[in-house]
């Protein structure tokens, strides 16, 4: 993550950008997950409901070119799922962040027990992508 964020103060222009990254370790059933201002994944274990990480945001891509970006280990038992996003799924002119983030939470909790796979098709979370844009 430092290293892109280099690479981006480094380029000169004025352009930054959010990211969060996660690296999985399947055997050990854990992530590392980095996040650099961007909206916090969702994790929903077995029998629980859809809730983010305690994750530090971090500054965003290309603001800084110092910035150190921390990551934490979580653990994923199986049957765990991982729900990344982007903003503008959650966030728009018409729609603020918190408000989004909270009508994804709505959805996913709605949605039983699907699959990831499952929940990226349904009407569900396409509806709530056009209802914030």
């Amino acid at each position: 993550m430092a290293r892109a964020n280099r690479l981006l103060t480094d380029l000169g222009i004025d352009l930054l950008a959010t990211c969060c990254c996660v690296w999985l370790d399947l055997e050990a059933e854990t992530a590392e997950i980095s996040s650099a201002g961007h909206p916090a994944p969702l994790l929903g274990r077995p029998g629980d409901r859809f809730a983010p990480p305690d994750l530090p945001q971090g500054t965003p891509l290309g603001v800084r070119p110092d910035t150190s970006y921390r990551s934490v280990q979580i653990p994923l038992p199986e049957g765990t799922v991982l729900v990344l996003y982007t903003d503008g799924l959650v966030h728009s002119h018409s729609m603020d962040l918190d408000e989004g983030v909270a009508a994804l939470h709505a959805r996913l909790a709605a949605s039983g027990d699907l699959r990831l796979e499952v929940l990226a098709r349904t009407t569900q979370l396409a509806q709530c992508s056009r209802k914030h844009t």
